[in-house]
């Protein structure tokens, strides 16, 4: 008997390889169509997620394959992956899907596929739920369009709910690629070194000037080409360097006649606010108290989004990741409405206002905090946090600012002379 068990168990682990790759043929038929453009759109973000901590969260090992095995599997060469291990900024494997999506055939089951491939079943287990739902959504809304109904009112049963489904999937296999709506945001993000207009000249033809894509001033263009010509100049416009000093141009007025080097020497220090809404009342002070001159130094000079809204909205995601290494020091402001923020990600930049532009970004800003900090070995050197005194009972208390060590070093806002005070002396 003991001998039977034995062999039995044998056969567990080949029965274990047959069940996930069961489970990734389910997930690589079903994504077929949908483009890979989808997971940098708020329906597709936690999937997006769940690929990338799978894959980045474990360290390559004999045993182990990670992000360069699979930006081989997706045909990225040598030099875009060398590069993406010198970008410290954005995650390696979102930076390699996202390369990847640049060509118009960039598909979600081909991004599956080389999973399989490096033999990461757990990366397929751990995003499957999260791929189930993007597909449902997309599968729903596709519905809604044709229709002009939506699928949840439309069917009575769960079977008839099934059969609608397997209808609209049998419709988009056998229609173009359903993408992202954006696509140069998203694409004006990339590193320049990662940009591949050619593609990108593919991806904006045809499907889009069908669906009225219009630029800027809300002319259609005329040809494929005149669009491309309007993308490929506004990308050019979202990769120039921004000359740090103008960005500064409120937080000590100059005289437009200075130096670019002259502009630098009005600040002794940078610092950069990120806050929740529920902080906004406190962010005026505080930045009126740090761009007063004092102990005969310059004045330190404050970055909110707030103040600079016309320059961040053209392309926010690059204002915060070109500003944050430039600054010499990132200041939350720690509130409840702060660290609630911080698990929000459905960003629309239709409903951005002057009141709400800063709290979109504090998850982003908060994704550099950590980076920077463990780039840098674990040393905190940039990061220094402001808690409004009424607050300090309900944030110390709060389970994400006992576990996060780039909120380790705070001061109570009626100390923030004090914090001043070394700033101008570090």
């Amino acid at each position: 008997m003991a001998q039977e068990e034995n062999d039995l168990l044998k056969d567990v682990p080949h029965m274990t390889d047959e069940v996930n790759q069961y489970q990734a043929d389910q997930l690589i038929d079903k994504m077929r169509n949908f483009h890979a453009t989808l997971l940098f759109e708020p329906d597709g973000w936690p999937a997006l997620k769940d690929i990338c901590l799978t894959l980045s969260g474990i360290p390559k090992n004999s045993l182990t394959k990670g992000w360069r095995d699979f930006a081989g599997e997706l045909d990225l060469n040598f030099y875009e992956i060398g590069c993406i291990s010198n970008y410290t900024h954005e995650d390696y494997s979102e930076l390699v899907i996202k390369a990847f999506s640049q060509d118009k055939n960039a598909t979600i089951d081909k991004i599956l596929q080389a999973i399989v491939n490096i033999e990461r079943w757990d990366v397929i287990r751990c995003s499957s739920k999260s791929l189930d739902h993007l597909y449902e959504t997309i599968v729903a809304k596709e519905y809604e369009s044709l229709n002009k109904v939506k699928l949840s009112d439309q069917c009575k049963t769960y079977k008839e709910f099934q059969n609608a489904q397997k209808e609209i999937h049998k419709h988009i296999l056998e229609g173009p690629n359903i993408k992202a709506n954006n696509l140069p945001l998203l694409f004006s993000t990339l590193p320049i070194t990662l940009k591949n207009v050619t593609k990108q000249r593919e991806m904006y033809s045809a499907p889009y000037e069908e669906n009225n894509f219009k630029l800027e001033d809300d002319t259609p263009s005329e040809t494929p080409t005149e669009g491309l010509g309007a993308i490929i100049e506004k990308a050019r416009d979202n990769t120039d360097n921004i000359i740090f000093t103008a960005v500064y141009e409120k937080a000590v007025p100059f005289d437009k006649g200075e130096s670019h080097k002259e502009r630098d020497s009005k600040y002794e220090k940078i610092v950069m606010l990120t806050y929740a809404s529920d902080g906004l009342e406190f962010v005026k002070d505080i930045a009126a108290k740090f761009r007063t001159p004092c102990e005969g130094k310059l004045p330190i000079g404050v970055l909110t989004l707030r103040e600079q809204k016309t320059a961040a909205l053209k392309n926010p995601e690059k204002f915060v990741m070109d500003m944050f290494p430039q600054v010499d020091y990132v200041v939350p402001i720690l509130t409840p409405g702060y660290f609630k923020s911080l698990s929000q990600h459905n960003v629309q930049l239709s409903n951005f206002s002057e009141e709400t532009l800063d709290q979109a970004f504090t998850s982003l800003i908060h994704d550099l905090m950590c980076k920077h900090y463990v780039k840098n070995n674990c040393l905190n050197d940039k990061f220094r946090c402001i808690i409004p005194d009424a607050f300090i009972p309900t944030v110390t208390y709060d389970s994400n600012f006992q576990s996060d060590p780039t909120f380790n070093i705070w001061l109570p806002l009626s100390e923030l002379d004090t914090l001043k005070s070394v700033m101008l002396k570090q």
